[in-house]
């Protein structure tokens, strides 16, 4: 599936109640051979997800993705959201992710971002 968004460059989704994930593997994909498989979306340089309440990640799977030309990363409402994806991810170009319309420093990892801004807004829920 993902071979066929070699030329994706940008993708917004929004009001999906239901969605859990963007990109899922199939279980037959997914066996011990390819625990290092890269997954690459080779063109997509925006992705924006909003108002979706059951979004867990953009992908739950352990495979790692390269996104090397994403510059622009926007997230909100998404309360389900522990991690961006369960294997690692390379997006090298990208400097700063809005989050509930503020816009953060992304830092090395977007997984870290994702955990860190959990912690800190259930943190506040609880303060």
């Amino acid at each position: 599936m993902v071979g066929s968004l070699l030329q994706l460059q940008e993708l917004c989704i929004k009001d999906c109640g239901h969605m859990e994930e963007v990109i899922v593997v199939k279980a037959e994909e997914e066996s011990d051979d390819k625990m290092n498989e890269i997954l690459v979306l080779p063109r997509l340089n925006s992705l924006t997800l909003k108002s979706l309440p059951r979004l867990k990640g953009f992908s739950m799977g352990k495979e790692d993705f390269s996104l090397p030309l994403l510059d622009s990363l926007a997230i909100s409402y998404r309360p389900a959201m522990t991690t961006f994806t369960k294997g690692n991810s390379t997006t090298p170009q990208l400097k700063e992710i809005e989050i509930n319309y503020n816009s953060f420093y992304a830092g090395e990892d977007i997984n870290s971002f994702i955990k860190m801004n959990k912690r800190n807004s259930e943190k506040r829920k609880t303060d």
